[in-house]
């Protein structure tokens, strides 16, 4: 399952379009890909959106609306300046002390099984070598020992 991204909360307000019709909408949090919007009278589930915010134009699709509120996954990364601490996915990640972020601690986990997994298979690759080495041997010695009784040795 994909880590769900950092939302950051935020309150920005902004113009937005449907289709023709025009309006205002308040971003309510922000993350790399997506944006929760307030609206008296949101979007339908399924319709494009264009917002005008801070001099930014984001275009998004409609994923989810209830209420007055509705979530939109944006065709583009949302501009950082609308949201400074807003950390992409192909940034830098500064981990602070304390707990990390779950998508750092999925990756650390991940890594970890990696790093198990393929310790297992070697130590399986060497029991099952050691073992196949022990029967040729075994199945060798018997000849060899008659070949050299044969040769008076």
């Amino acid at each position: 399952m994909k880590p769900r991204q950092t939302r950051h909360n935020v309150k920005i307000s902004a113009r937005m379009r449907h289709q023709a019709a025009a309006g205002e909408a308040a971003i309510l949090n922000a993350s790399a890909r997506g944006l929760l919007l307030h609206a008296p009278a949101p979007p339908p589930r399924g319709s494009y959106i264009e917002l005008n915010a801070g001099g930014h134009v984001i275009v998004g699709l409609v994923a989810w609306a209830r209420d007055d509120r509705f979530g939109v996954r944006t065709q583009d990364h949302v501009p950082s300046e609308l949201v400074p601490e807003l950390v992409r996915a192909n940034a830098a990640v500064r981990i602070l002390p304390g707990k990390p972020p779950a998508a750092v601690q999925f990756d650390r986990s991940r890594l970890y099984a990696r790093a198990l997994q393929f310790g297992a298979l070697v130590l399986f690759a060497v029991a099952a070598s050691s073992l196949l080495f022990e029967g040729v041997q075994h199945a060798f010695a018997r000849p060899l020992a008659a070949v050299r009784i044969a040769l008076g040795g």
